[in-house]
């Protein structure tokens, strides 16, 4: 999801903004559909460990759940905290992670 669909979703209602911070001289904003119920327990334990690196097999075995089930998690999880791709969630979750705020960020 580019800036100006999500800045758009912003201002028609359909997003809210939930937190913002810089992440190496970037501005980071981190959103939610405006209806969200947060993130399920499942895409957290998705998304935390496809943060550390790991790929969806490798997941998928850990959380004892299919490769496909992992890359659906995966997907819905990115758009709801409207980030567009793996490599953003690494950089963002672990500084969610550290100030507690994985539930808050989807709320």
């Amino acid at each position: 999801m580019d800036a100006k669909s999500v800045g758009l979703q912003i201002l028609g209602g359909e997003r809210r903004v939930i937190d913002t911070f810089e992440v190496d001289g970037r501005l980071v904003v981190v959103t939610a559909p405006d209806a969200s119920d947060g993130l399920s327990d499942r895409q957290i334990d998705v998304c935390r460990l496809a943060a550390a690196g790991h790929a969806d097999k490798w997941i998928g075995f850990e959380l004892g759940i299919a490769r496909s089930t992992v890359a659906t998690h995966l997907s819905a999880a990115l758009e709801r905290l409207g980030l567009s791709a793996r490599t953003d969630l690494a950089r963002v979750w672990p500084l969610l992670e550290a100030r507690g705020d994985t539930r808050l960020m989807a709320i």
